[in-house]
């Protein structure tokens, strides 16, 4: 499996200073050639620490993709959002969250935070049984 690995740090630590502050990245990116670039590797670590989106168009085309960016940018302003997110799971006696997982900003010994969560996001957490 190709992992994409950050070039730098800058997008990592605009990302911990916008969940600070309660803001969520959602970014749209549509590029018209193939040959045109774009670190996305870094890029997306603002938009995953935030609890954002990144939607990516190759081969950026305004007829072709027109009816799907407007649909992806309907969703995004219209369904409901939580914000200052911060998330604990409970469990009972004898069962332990060893993990969370999925798309989403700091973690600590017990809980997460996220700037925002919809309800087209989710997220996951392991169970021990001790």
């Amino acid at each position: 499996m190709f992992v994409h690995t950050p070039q730098h740090d800058f997008y990592t630590k605009l990302g911990e200073k916008a969940l600070k502050e309660n803001v969520t990245f959602d970014v749209y990116l549509g590029v018209p050639h193939s040959s045109e670039s774009i670190d996305l590797a870094s890029l997306s670590k603002a938009v995953q620490i935030t609890g954002g989106d990144i939607v990516y168009f190759s081969r950026f085309n305004a007829q072709r993709h027109a009816e799907k960016l407007y649909y992806e940018l309907f969703r995004n302003i219209s369904r409901p959002v939580g914000t200052d997110v911060a998330i604990k799971a409970r469990c009972s006696t004898g069962f332990t969250v060893t993990q969370y997982f999925g798309s989403f900003g700091l973690h600590e010994s017990v809980d997460f935070h996220l700037s925002s969560i919809h309800s087209d996001k989710s997220f996951g957490f392991t169970l021990r049984n001790d």
